[in-house]
């Protein structure tokens, strides 16, 4: 037996997660996760886009500096 997909755009997916709440959102990705259906970037992606983005803009060392602080302080 066949299982149906259905495919969505990106904004019809955007405007069915915006109806959920922060914690059910949380919920959601966390069984995407345990599912291996989503897997997070490495860290090598990260610092790749991160590193084009911040010379692609002419992001100040200060602003780049105060983001990484940020972001290690982040759980």
């Amino acid at each position: 037996m066949n299982t149906p997909t259905i495919q969505l755009t990106e904004q019809q997916i955007i405007g069915a997660l915006a109806q959920y709440q922060p914690s059910e959102l949380k919920r959601i990705i966390s069984r995407l996760i345990r599912a291996n259906r989503y897997t997070p970037p490495t860290l090598d992606e990260v610092t790749h886009n991160t590193s084009a983005c911040v010379q692609q803009n002419n992001t100040p060392e200060s602003v780049a500096l105060e983001a990484v602080q940020w972001a290690r302080g982040q759980k």
